[in-house]
């Protein structure tokens, strides 16, 4: 079934359009400049309120990056980020104080994302100091308690510091931090891949309970397919700084048009009783440098589809009835 909000008339809370990150790489202090890493090389997308979008692919391709700059933790090279009407990537400081408090981060490492020096009271204080318009201090102890509830710990672990929880507990923790300025957007940069297996079941169940709740809008970012597949209204599959394709999370995983995304997916286990088993695809050779992408399409030198069209022209975005889109010259037709 399509979430309510996918049928909804309003515009997206977020629309990126064409944006652009690269790193210059330097040598010493008199060598001249290597080149640039295109982490993110001009990729667009969409968010509505309430609803998850997934951000999939091997590590390196560009996910984090685009996390960071969403955030404006790095600045954007190019192209367009409009928060609720507004360009995040031109914003003055005063808007850009607001707009953070609208749009918050929950890190891969719990362990390194919390002042180990401070109390969970402390962590959970810290942004209404930050921002004090936003609730009367007297009121801070009943909003701490709260937050503590709603990802389900105690309000008594208030006064304890962050060596003493496990990493599922300061992960809560983490997201009761980001919650406690009540965001539109929550960007969820591999929320779960630092924890045990059984752990990341139960975070990302809270995580949809909170949704649920709250009306809140995530990016989640990961690697792993089963996790984002459960969570997630919609995926967008990158490779090199690239969206390769995106779509409503079943079109993608019962019928991806992308062979980057087929191979992914033909390499997830099988675990549902009596389905056939997937026929593996093997990629050859290595992921290419960012400084240095192929021509083209930039999956061409491991994908078995190539043709001399994919070395001498970019792909175009085709798009399907259903909205889902693909970037390649021969996409898949057939039912995975």
């Amino acid at each position: 079934m399509i979430p309510d909000v996918l049928n909804s008339s309003n515009p997206p809370i977020l629309q990126v359009t064409e944006m652009v990150k690269h790193f210059s790489m330097g040598g010493g202090f008199f060598s001249r400049q290597k080149g640039k890493v295109r982490a993110v090389d001009g990729i667009n997308f969409h968010l509505y309120s309430g609803e998850t979008l997934g951000i999939v692919g091997e590590s390196g391709c560009g996910k984090s990056t685009v996390a960071r700059t969403l955030l404006l933790l790095e600045e954007a090279d190019g192209g367009r980020a409009e928060f609720d009407g507004q360009d995040l990537f031109k914003l003055g400081s005063q808007c850009l104080k607001e707009t953070r408090r609208r749009i918050q981060v929950v890190f891969q490492d719990p362990y390194a994302a919390l002042n180990p020096r401070m109390t969970v009271n402390q962590i959970l204080t810290e942004p209404f100091i930050i921002h004090p318009d936003i609730l009367p201090r007297p009121q801070w102890p009943n909003r701490i308690r709260e937050l503590l509830e709603q990802v389900g710990l105690r309000p008594e672990y208030a006064g304890r510091y962050p060596h003493e929880f496990s990493g599922g507990q300061l992960q809560r923790i983490g997201i009761a931090r980001a919650l406690a300025l009540n965001p539109d957007v929550l960007i969820l940069d591999e929320p779960v891949s630092a924890l045990d297996v059984s752990i990341q079941a139960q975070v990302v169940n809270l995580l949809e309970s909170l949704q649920r709740q709250l009306g809140v809008a995530y990016i989640f970012i990961a690697h792993d397919l089963s996790v984002v597949r459960h969570i997630s209204h919609r995926v967008a599959v990158m490779y090199l700084g690239k969206i390769m394709e995106m779509g409503e999370t079943d079109d993608i995983y019962e019928r991806p048009a992308h062979p980057y995304t087929l191979a992914l997916l033909s390499a997830e286990p099988e675990i549902t009783p009596g389905k056939p088993k997937k026929k593996r695809i093997l990629l050859e050779g290595e992921v290419p440098s960012p400084l240095n992408p192929p021509s083209g399409c930039r999956f061409r030198n491991r994908c078995w589809k190539a043709e001399n069209r994919c070395k001498e022209k970019p792909p175009t975005v085709s798009i399907f009835e259903t909205g889902h889109t693909v970037s390649c010259h021969f996409p898949i037709t057939e039912p995975f």
